[in-house]
């Protein structure tokens, strides 16, 4: 059998990995589903260890033809943890395409493998985001 090369990787799998200044990240808040709450010990973790996973970022829909923003899809405790260090910069996947679902679906499955929502979170969850019709 004869394996075919894909051509062209499915959308939510064309993330590059670069480092993006803070400067550059949106303070949009609409893919966050929970509180950032303390980030002191991953702070720490991150000052020794170095940023070992990614955030998720994608153009901000509607930046205009200014400096390119970036939205935060999934990973803001480790924005606001790189945020307490004082750094400039942050280890991040960019997403040059991400549409609402896939960002959607990338947000609840890094939410979800991550440590789990409890059960009031996860209706929160749910009622904010039939109110606002944002994901599927």
């Amino acid at each position: 059998m004869e394996l075919v090369p894909r051509t062209t990787a499915p959308l939510h799998a064309t993330g590059a990995v670069d480092f993006i200044p803070l400067s550059a990240i949106s303070a949009d808040a609409a893919f966050r589903l929970r509180e950032v709450g303390d980030v002191s010990a991953l702070a720490a973790s991150i000052a020794r260890l170095g940023q070992l996973a990614p955030v998720e970022l994608r153009p901000l829909p509607g930046a205009g033809d200014g400096p390119v923003r970036f939205q935060v899809v999934a990973g803001f405790r480790r924005l606001a943890a790189v945020r307490l260090l004082s750094r400039g910069r942050v280890l991040a996947r960019v997403h040059a395409r991400l549409d609402e679902e896939d960002a959607w679906g990338l947000a609840l499955t890094q939410a979800l493998l991550g440590e789990p929502l409890q059960a009031a979170e996860l209706e929160a969850l749910r009622g904010r985001l039939a109110a606002t019709r944002a994901a599927p």
